[in-house]
């Protein structure tokens, strides 16, 4: 009996259902509480393929495809998912004893998904040239990673610069925007009870920070005001706040007045 509901599980079809109950659940849990909050476009469409992808994957023509693109794509979504595993932090290690309570399985689901793809793409599947593609796709990410925290640092020394003109002059760019708009417009890290959270996601911030202090020391009420300064033309209030549950708090909140 136990080794054919195993067989069942652990079949073509059956491991593309799990894979596609456990995508459905992490996304619903996401919307409801949102651990990670709403990912900018681009990091969007990455999570996206990568969880086509390991939803997919069980499929022979995929785990053994000779297609060395599919191999960077799966190099590029473990590291995705082992993003995810990161960012959740100390939930990592609660997540074994809270599967008794259900919430554990969800948090689980990035590490069950990696060991998916680095078994099929890295272990199983016979073509060196996909293996290569794959390690490829992985260390492209790698490399990213360290660019945006050389691109951090140096955004680092224009807040400093922009501290010590007393918030008059400020290097306008990319990072420089996401580190004003840190706590109201962008989530910084994990925060179980934070109630609301700020509302996106960006991923370059979060590698190139690498849990670096905020370089910006001010009240939530003063870098709103300097946001609003500098980048004029940008929301910084959305429609939907980090997650469902915390809608109510997110809109109400006196910051916004």
């Amino acid at each position: 009996m136990f080794k054919k509901i195993w067989s069942s599980f652990t079949s073509v079809k059956g491991l593309i259902i799990i894979n596609s109950v456990l995508t459905i659940l992490g996304l619903f849990q996401n919307i409801t509480t949102q651990a990670y909050c709403v990912p900018s476009l681009w990091a969007a469409i990455v999570i996206g393929i990568s969880l086509l992808l390991v939803i997919v994957s069980p499929l022979k023509a995929i785990k053994n495809t000779k297609s060395p693109i599919i191999g960077f794509v799966a190099g590029v979504s473990v590291f995705s998912f082992l993003y995810c595993i990161l960012f959740l932090e100390d939930l990592n290690i609660i997540a074994i004893p809270f599967i008794l309570f259900g919430i554990g399985i969800i948090m689980l689901i990035p590490h069950f998904f990696a060991f998916q793809l680095i078994r099929y793409f890295l272990f199983k599947n016979p073509h060196k040239k996909v293996k290569l593609f794959f390690a490829l796709g992985f260390c492209t990410c790698v490399l990213v990673s360290i660019a945006s925290g050389v691109y951090y640092s140096k955004a680092i020394n224009r807040i400093n610069e922009f501290v010590e003109s007393d918030y008059e002059l400020l290097e306008k760019n990319y990072m420089t925007e996401k580190i004003l708009g840190m706590h109201f417009i962008y989530h910084t890290r994990i925060c179980v009870y934070d109630g609301w959270r700020p509302p996106k996601h960006e991923p370059i911030m979060i590698l190139g920070g690498n849990g670096r202090r905020d370089p910006l020391i001010v009240p939530l009420e003063k870098r709103l005001e300097l946001y609003k300064k500098f980048f004029p033309e940008n929301k910084y209030k959305f429609d939907c706040s980090c997650g469902i549950a915390y809608s109510s708090a997110y809109h109400k909140d006196e910051l916004w007045e």
